[in-house]
């Protein structure tokens, strides 16, 4: 499409329907100038509006649709507890909301009303590009595009309660895994730096806790640690560090 407005041409384009990668485009024109400017705008940004500052830092969406921003906004409220027990419908608005709405109190509804307030298209990637004044000659250019990218690893606790819950516990079982690991490690290095004490200790220990035996009717020996009971004990122990 192309219209005339001050001696300026323009020139809209839509990728088809559905959408096919495009990795070059030629633009013809008789305009007379020496430079041009490109604007670029994602399919993926239809229907999506960015945030303010304000208010998408403390709910966690800085751009999205209205249904997943409202949905935020009300998880937020959920999560800090801004409704009136005693009037439901009531939302009691912190200082952050205090500050936005410039209300003390408010009801959900007011909030979707003055949402368009809130929020402000996604800005169009741009950049001027030289138009070749001779006739036949041609014109490269590269740009550098700097896109900002939402945080990955950002999640909300109050969106994520199972979520968080699950990782808690394997965090947990693997650091319980880690502590035996390192008892592991350390009751080896014990048993290579003097193996009889190591053994005598741990056998003395073993027999106090299940009340079999007392200090004193232990008298290790040289042929103590050839009694069958005694080797089946280490072997066990051994079995344990594997």
């Amino acid at each position: 499409m192309t219209t005339n407005d001050r001696s300026e041409t323009f020139f809209e384009w839509h990728n088809r329907a559905p959408p096919s990668d495009v990795s070059e485009f030629e633009i013809k024109t008789t305009a007379k100038s020496s430079h041009g400017k490109l604007f670029i705008s994602f399919i993926s940004y239809t229907g999506i509006f960015e945030l303010c500052d304000d208010l998408a830092q403390p709910i966690g969406i800085k751009k999205g649709t209205k249904p997943a921003i409202l949905l935020g906004i009300w998880k937020y409220i959920t999560a800090q507890k801004m409704r009136d027990p005693a009037r439901p419908k009531i939302i009691v608005c912190n200082d952050i909301f205090k500050q936005i709405f410039q209300k003390d109190e408010m009801i959900f509804t007011e909030i979707i009303q003055g949402l368009n307030q809130l929020l402000s298209p996604i800005d169009m990637i741009s950049f001027d590009f030289p138009i070749p004044t001779q006739p036949g000659s041609k014109s490269q250019c590269s740009y550098d595009i700097t896109a900002e990218l939402d945080p990955i690893t950002r999640e909300y606790a109050y969106a994520n309660n199972n979520k968080i819950s699950i990782l808690n516990k394997k965090i947990e079982d693997i650091q319980l895994r880690i502590e035996k690991q390192n008892e592991k490690i350390d009751g080896l290095r014990r048993f290579t730096e003097s193996p009889k004490e190591y053994i005598t200790n741990w056998i003395l220990d073993s027999s106090k806790d299940l009340h079999l035996i007392a200090d004193d009717l232990f008298d290790v020996n040289d042929g103590f640690y050839a009694q069958k009971e005694i080797q089946e004990s280490v072997y066990q122990l051994l079995q344990n560090y594997k």
